[in-house]
């Protein structure tokens, strides 16, 4: 193979390499929400450097017959123009979060391009991005680097340690894989048996180890390894330099394991310890799946015994787990059973893109409206995701996207192993039949998360997800889409991808300027703000208007802003707006300010209300009420209201609520 033909697959999988090990560090502090927005817009300026590679090589390839569809790809094509459809038909504005998911599709397309023999060379730069965050989540909890946020020791590079927990339980899996099936350059050995298990065994009884547990002095012991590594204490000649690369990968994915297990039970994220624990289980299943079934089978009360054993397990270990953190299980139940009402209300077609943050606080309020005295009331809280993605997905995609959503995953963990592709370089299927059962230990994992939390507003869980995806959608089964393959259409192909990523590129440069000058007047804005120059703020707040129109959280704190800066007609226009992306509680208490100073008080009454049924629990929204009624003359209710607020129950005790206390005392005297 030429040069021309290598050069351009090479660097684009050092590309794609590169961005898998970076993407969850990236933090950009000059933006708002920097530890989200920094990994949204280094992905996508990425993927603008990756997508011209990768049309090189599409182009510099005799026929696009080299690159198989498959019918994973056709089911994966079939959900994502659904979801655009969707988006089109609902005119959803383009926006930062779309622009992510389009991306995703991209990066997408963009693996389908690299040979299933290099799969596992991504899988490794997936692990080596979490080794770094494993180790800087070891950092933060020994005091040498603060987290990301103020309640919380430990993040990551995240905003908190649900998100960084999640993104290690989906790492962990992959270098769990790369562990026990000795994946490494070459093909490895193994049949499935307990005999097998030899990894560790092998590395600690090695006569590297046993060289250096010898040496007295720490520092010849590593000179010992380093020469090792380096080939110059090399007596075997039966080493080469694969085997030095084979032992560097096989001690990476071990000592990536040994750091996300020191630091995922800090983190105190449930959903992350199911996921490991379940992937883990598959992967050793799956790996001596054999020997298990041989023992149990000798035996039926050994299985019967093994099954109510493990039922037993995990009903305790759920219980425990639900005992540990009460409240958040109790939250997470309220949620589910509001969101459950919006998907009987949108069965089909769901809310749309983004759909779940711009209705689910109204329905929340609605659910309290007569049931403010209900137990779920102190878990209320103001709420952006589902802690489901399913339900979410169905919430906001209806049950049309979820089926398509479904079928996707059957069809990931339909893969078989008379399916597999091939390996070129081992001339059998063991290294890709490995990293299948990796892609689908990742997505398992992937799952088991998504049921507890927000697995899909995590950039760096969803490369590694579109990562798996693809190395199995190639190993799928191919399927013919009965196109001739004549010079033309060869041509025609070639130009149609020239152009799409010239003009992709274009439009995509100005986008990625656009929104970066956007978040950083944010940003600004919002320190200006929490100075108290309100003046100066809103000024950066109307500069970043004409790129952040529709994002709810920059509306919030725009409108609010300009309630407290006296400016309520345009507090009024603003919030407005925000409330149909995002309604929350400090929407509508800013709301009801501004109603009230503009003298529009039964405005201002309706905003309160909706604000304390949205979260029944909160003093705030009730006060302003009481004061609404005590400040407009309406005595009864006022009186009625500070009484409430006098019997009411503390959630948390704090100096605000002693002095609301006192006021409503004032307004009952009087």
């Amino acid at each position: 193979m030429s040069l021309t033909k290598i050069i351009p697959s090479a660097v684009l999988l050092i590309l794609l390499a590169v961005v898998l090990v970076l993407l969850p560090s990236v933090v950009h502090e000059p933006f708002m929400h920097a530890t989200q927005t920094g990994k949204i817009l280094f992905f996508l300026w990425a993927l603008l450097v990756i997508l011209p590679v990768a049309a090189i090589v599409f182009i510099s390839v005799p026929s696009p017959r080299h690159f198989v569809f498959t019918r994973f790809d056709l089911i994966v094509s079939t959900w994502f123009v659904y979801l655009i459809a969707d988006g089109i038909i609902r005119r959803t504005p383009w926006s930062l979060s779309l622009a992510e998911f389009s991306s995703l599709a991209l990066f997408y397309v963009v693996l389908r391009l690299i040979p299933l023999k290099h799969f596992k060379w991504l899988f490794f730069a997936f692990i080596i991005g979490g080794l770094i965050q494993a180790v800087y989540g070891n950092l933060q909890l020994w005091g040498y680097y603060p987290s990301h946020h103020n309640l919380f020791m430990l993040t990551g590079s995240f905003f908190n340690p649900g998100p960084y927990a999640g993104y290690l339980a989906v790492v962990f899996p992959v270098a769990l894989g790369f562990y026990i099936f000795s994946l490494r350059v070459r093909e490895f050995k193994g049949s499935g048996s307990f005999e097998e298990f030899e990894g560790l065994t092998r590395f600690i009884s090695s006569k590297w180890y046993e060289e250096v547990r010898s040496r007295s002095k720490l520092f010849d012991g590593i000179s010992v390894i380093l020469g090792r590594l380096t080939g110059k204490n090399r007596s075997d000649t039966k080493h080469s330099n694969f085997s030095i690369c084979e032992d560097l990968i096989f001690v990476i994915a071990i000592t990536t394991l040994l750091f996300i297990l020191l630091v995922l039970p800090a983190s105190r994220s449930r959903a992350s310890w199911l996921a490991v624990l379940g992937a883990s289980v598959y992967l050793f299943a799956t790996k001596y799946k054999k020997s298990f079934a041989g023992r149990l089978n000798k035996s039926t009360v050994r299985k019967y015994t093994v099954i109510f054993l493990m039922v037993i397990f995990l009903l305790s270990g759920f219980t425990a787990m639900y005992f540990m953190k009460k409240g958040s299980a109790d939250g997470r139940m309220l949620i589910w059973k509001v969101t459950a009402k919006m998907i009987s209300d949108h069965p089909i077609t769901g809310t749309g893109f983004n759909g779940f943050k711009a209705n689910y606080m109204d329905y929340q309020s609605r659910y309290f409206e007569n049931k403010t005295d209900s137990e779920y009331a102190r878990v209320a809280g103001d709420t952006n995701y589902a802690f489901n993605e399913l339900l979410q997905q169905t919430a906001e995609h209806g049950l049309t996207g979820t089926v398509l959503l479904i079928l996707v995953f059957i069809a990931a963990f339909s893969v078989s192993k008379s399916e597999i592709k091939r390996d070129s370089v081992t001339s059998n299927h063991s290294v890709t039949h490995s990293t299948v059962v990796i892609s689908k230990a990742l997505l398992l994992s992937f799952l088991i998360i998504s049921m507890f939390s927000y697995t899909v507003q995590i950039l760096p869980i969803k490369a590694g997800m579109v990562l798996a995806l693809a190395c199995l959608s190639g190993n799928s089964r191919e399927i013919s889409l009965g196109m001739p393959a004549g010079r033309i259409t060869i041509i025609t192909a070639k130009t149609v991808v020239a152009g799409a990523t010239l003009t992709t590129v274009w439009f995509g440069i100005r986008f990625l300027k656009e929104q970066a000058e956007a978040l950083k007047d944010w940003k600004y804005a919002f320190t200006l703000y929490s100075m108290g120059a309100y003046e100066q703020s809103i000024s950066k707040y109307e500069k970043a208007f004409p790129v952040l129109w529709h994002n709810g959280d920059y509306l919030t704190n725009y409108g609010k802003a300009l309630s407290i800066a006296g400016k309520h007609d345009e507090a009024i226009e603003i919030l407005q707006e925000a409330a149909k992306h995002y309604p929350n509680t400090v929407v509508y208490t800013a709301l009801g300010d501004s109603y009230k100073a503009t003298g529009k008080s039964k405005k201002a009454e309706a905003a309160y209300l909706h604000a304390w049924h949205m979260n029944p629990v909160r003093f705030y929204p009730k006060y302003l009420l009481a004061k609404l009624y005590d400040d407009t003359g309406q005595k009864v209710k006022a009186v009625k209201v500070a009484r409430e607020l006098l019997e009411k129950e503390i959630k948390v005790e704090s100096t605000a609520i002693d002095e609301i206390k006192a006021e409503m005392q004032k307004i009952i005297n009087k």
